[in-house]
């Protein structure tokens, strides 16, 4: 498999992390230099190598940024890609590999008035690079060291879906799927350290990780997580992990900025009365005060109808969005340095705003069931993956915030799988379905984009408003000159289901796949990336893929 290539190549983060990446590798080469080097024998792997074609269409996508009447809903993916793959041991214990990648595609989305996006584009890159190295019995090594650019996978039967630990954020929340190869490449692509463990015979086994952020903005950010799995003979299997994202920031500043946009602060008791206080004696001197600084504020009467009245103090106890346009919230956060007085008072909120970070703590459980170990002689008609179950948990974020994130149960994905008997005819044949709450748009593009750590809205110019909003101030009135503010807020709701049916059949070093259904495929566009949003946000968008490979 081609796997992600490493996309920081053409980045400007290159040199960080290939700094990081021979930090790392030193780490195996010390390992081998500490061995007796009378002993040491390399042993030069024959060259991996493959390539695979891929031809399929996507129907009734879309894209919030995109103009409806450039953009095509239905669009045909042909992608072809070539790697390589060299390995070499010494001693049998200490391992490296380096693999290089070529793909060649049509740019997504495509725009009908951009020529470009109709021609063919494509682009190398490292797709892994990496050093290992085994401790004790080398069939049954008790622990394996791997550092570098990497694959990694926990979930051995998830197809598509699943694998949410490493394939996921938090804030915004965002699940991938495929990317750089849509059909049966659920895994990750790390850039770090593995410590893989193994006890009582493969009953336990435990990996420990260190790896950098290095697929979405803010960079190199490093996380640490714990992933386990015990074996109940071949017939059951239940896993679970800890990933405390970005745990070190590598620039705070990035990890969690100070944008009006993501904070909040709450009023109190002590803020009200400071206030009442200000304006008390404000109001000797200018009685006026409250119209010619401009707090005025929208009101619903009883009637229905509307009208303008001072807006003369906030609610204690209630939480306020730092953006809002509300003219006593603004008033408060921006301040007014101008009036000593209003200084003095410490009315201003300014210092008190709270920010939404990037940080967070991912949780995952997960299990399989294989009933064919059960059912004696008669299990040898079966495939070796048919009639597995299995399924798998997660929870993306611990922490909820009053914007955006309100709930955990909004950041919790969950899939199942189960593996259709193909009665040895195809390799598998594999249905797997995925809910998650999650009212935002699946999408990394203001993260991307505008270096924030909130959802995108439909207007991508515009923050999506969160429900803590001012209805009147921070959105707009409709003709009647009623509130509006949903305007700007996604609720998308219709993308909350997906499934995908994936089937693969084998035949010598030629395999032939298929892939039909909804997920969170994001093909690749011009730049060498895949698309920050993905393309399936409407419940009734769909795609099918063919897949030739070979591998030699």
């Amino acid at each position: 498999m081609i796997g992600r290539p490493c996309s920081g190549i053409l980045g400007s983060s290159f040199l960080v992390k290939t700094k990081a990446l021979i930090a790392l590798t030193g780490l195996s080469l010390g390992l081998s230099l500490s061995m007796p080097r009378a002993e040491d024998k390399m042993n030069l792997k024959p060259l991996q190598s493959g390539a695979s074609l891929y031809f399929g269409q996507m129907f009734n996508i879309d894209d919030s940024s995109s103009d409806f009447d450039h953009f095509n809903s239905s669009v045909t993916l042909p992608q072809t890609s070539l790697w390589m793959v060299q390995e070499a041991t010494i001693n049998e214990r200490l391992e490296f590999r380096l693999g290089i990648a070529g793909t060649f595609w049509y740019p997504f989305p495509e725009d009908k008035t951009v020529g470009y996006t109709s021609y063919r584009t494509g682009g190398v890159a490292i797709s892994q690079a990496s050093g290992s190295y085994k401790f004790g019995d080398l069939a049954k090594p008790w622990l394996q060291i791997s550092v570098g650019q990497q694959g990694y996978k926990y979930n051995p039967y998830a197809k598509n879906f699943g694998e949410y630990l490493y394939r996921s954020e938090a804030y915004p929340t965002t699940i991938r799927t495929g990317d750089w190869g849509a059909i049966d490449n659920a895994g990750a692509g790390i850039w770090g350290a593995v410590f893989k463990t193994s006890f009582m015979d493969g009953l336990l086994t435990n990996d420990v990780l260190a790896n950098l952020a290095n697929e979405r903005s803010p960079l190199n950010d490093i996380s640490i997580g714990d992933v386990f799995s015990i074996n109940v003979g071949k017939v059951f299997q239940v896993g679970g992990g800890v990933v405390l994202n970005r745990l070190i920031a590598i620039d705070p500043a990035k990890s969690k900025p100070k944008l009006l946009e993501t904070g909040w602060f709450e009023y109190t008791a002590a803020d009200r009365a400071k206030w009442d206080t200000f304006l008390a004696q404000k109001l000797l001197t200018d009685p006026n005060y409250l119209e010619t600084a401009k707090l005025e504020k929208i009101v619903r009467l009883p009637s229905g109808g509307l009208d303008t009245l001072p807006d003369s103090g906030l609610t204690v106890g209630q939480t306020y969005w730092a953006n809002s346009e509300r003219p006593m919230v603004h008033y408060l956060v921006h301040g007014n340095d101008s009036d000593p007085a209003a200084v003095n008072a410490g009315i201003f909120k300014t210092n008190d705003i709270e920010y939404i970070e990037y940080q967070a703590t991912l949780l995952m459980g997960r299990f399989s069931f294989d009933v064919k170990p059960l059912l004696g002689d008669i299990a040898d008609i079966f495939g070796t993956q048919d009639l597995v179950l299995y399924g798998e948990v997660s929870v993306l974020g611990t922490k909820n915030y009053p914007l955006y994130y309100t709930a955990v149960s909004q950041r919790t994905p969950a899939m199942i799988g189960f593996n259709v008997p193909a009665f040895h005819l195809l390799d598998f044949l594999t249905f797997e379905a995925e809910y998650i709450d999650n009212p935002h748009m699946n999408s990394d593009a203001v993260p991307a984009l505008n270096r924030a750590p909130r959802p995108k809205s439909q207007l991508a110019t515009r923050p999506e408003v969160p429900d803590i909003a001012d209805e009147f101030y921070d959105g707009s009135l409709n003709e009647d000159g009623q509130p509006n503010h949903r305007l700007y807020a996604v609720n998308n709701s219709a993308d909350n289901f997906k499934w995908t049916v994936t089937a693969l059949k084998s035949f010598g070093v030629w395999n032939v796949a298929f892939q039909y259904g909804t997920d969170h495929f994001r093909p690749l566009t011009s730049t060498f990336h895949p698309s920050y949003t993905e393309a399936a946000t409407t419940h009734d968008a769909r795609y099918y893929m063919l897949r030739l490979m070979v591998n030699l």
